[in-house]
């Protein structure tokens, strides 16, 4: 811009020029000068990185947000693009650094997005297992005004209670909180409720150990299907609301679910009748083995599909790496 205008002024010193008068080359420079174009605003910016951050393209992101960071001139632009650089942070798994970027932005501009930040703040400190901390730091937000903001911040609190280790009144807080949100609404978060939801019932199913005896064999078998009932359930309601990363998780979480099934299947005690008798006892590990593989098979084809999904919407992360190795250590259980 200085250049230019250095040139502009460096123009009107001299005399003007008749059209017949003007040097050939003159209209070139003229009109590559007047043809340069505007840079983008910083909201472009925001937006074309929301757009990659949807995408799972977070260097892309980071890269619009660079540019938006050296041209933003106004409190609010500073702390709307650094509101989306600490996103990026928590998308790529760097938490600490994205606490750090939330809380500094927060004590530089106080009073500017000062709810937005503390709720993210309050997110990483879920993420980062700090869940008591979390829920303290959702409940200083103060009052909320908008109805789906209401409803993130009670679903989340609901999350966190549930993976601090209050089951039963975790699970209840999820269950109200999903009532009271419109389908419309906080859907990320709804999906996120659903999935981790799953999550505690896979941990719950892989308490029923089978290596009991044979009459409470059959009422771990019972819980444990009744179990993964609920949990594709939920990730039914996950796919449902189209979060992509939510429904990678909850393939993921179907995943673990029956392969520990197919496992602890192999642990089964045998009935004392047949632990006496070495043919009975190959026939029966025979039997348990092929009720495994079929679990197994379709452990596998919930990490398949999980990776398939993944591909096709090019996202990537921490849970799409974690496929692979997950298909190979089931395909294992085969060989």
């Amino acid at each position: 811009m200085w250049l230019l205008a250095l040139s502009l002024l460096a123009l009107a010193d001299e005399p003007a020029l008749a059209p017949t008068d003007v040097p050939a080359d003159a209209p070139v420079a003229l009109e590559l000068a007047s043809e340069q174009p505007a840079l983008p605003s910083i909201e472009a910016l925001i937006d074309e990185a929301r757009g990659r951050i949807r995408e799972a393209d977070f260097e892309g992101a980071g890269l619009m947000l660079n540019s938006a960071a050296a041209r933003a001139a106004t409190p609010q632009e500073v702390v709307a693009v650094r509101y989306f650089q600490g996103i990026v942070l928590e998308l790529e798994g760097r938490l600490p650094d994205a606490l750090r970027v939330y809380e500094d932005t927060a004590q530089a501009y106080q009073g500017v997005r000062a709810q937005d930040l503390q709720f993210r703040r309050a997110e990483v400190l879920g993420s980062m297992g700090r869940y008591d901390d979390a829920i303290a730091s959702v409940d200083a937000l103060g009052e909320v005004d908008d109805e789906a903001d209401r409803a993130k911040v009670a679903l989340v609190r609901a999350i966190w209670q549930l993976q601090g280790g209050d089951v039963p009144g975790g699970r209840d807080a999820i269950a109200q909180a999903l009532a009271h949100t419109a389908p419309a609404d906080a859907t990320y978060y709804q999906a996120k409720a659903h999935a981790i939801w799953a999550q505690s019932l896979v941990a719950e199913s892989r308490e029923r150990s089978l290596d009991v005896s044979p009459r409470k064999q059959v009422r771990a078998l019972e819980a444990r299907a009744v179990l993964m009932k609920a949990t594709e359930e939920h990730i039914v309601a996950v796919a449902n609301l189209g979060e992509v990363e939510w429904i990678l998780d909850g393939l993921i979480t179907l995943g673990q679910g029956y392969t520990d099934v197919g496992d602890a299947l192999l642990t089964a005690r045998p009935p004392r009748k047949i632990a006496r008798r070495q043919d009975r006892l190959a026939a029966y590990n025979a039997a348990l083995r092929g009720r495994a593989e079929v679990v197994w098979t379709k452990a596998h084809g919930y990490y398949v599909r999980g990776r398939d999904t993944a591909l096709a919407h090019r996202w990537h992360g921490a849970r799409v790496d974690a496929i692979e190795p997950a298909i190979a250590d089931v395909e294992a259980r085969f060989q």
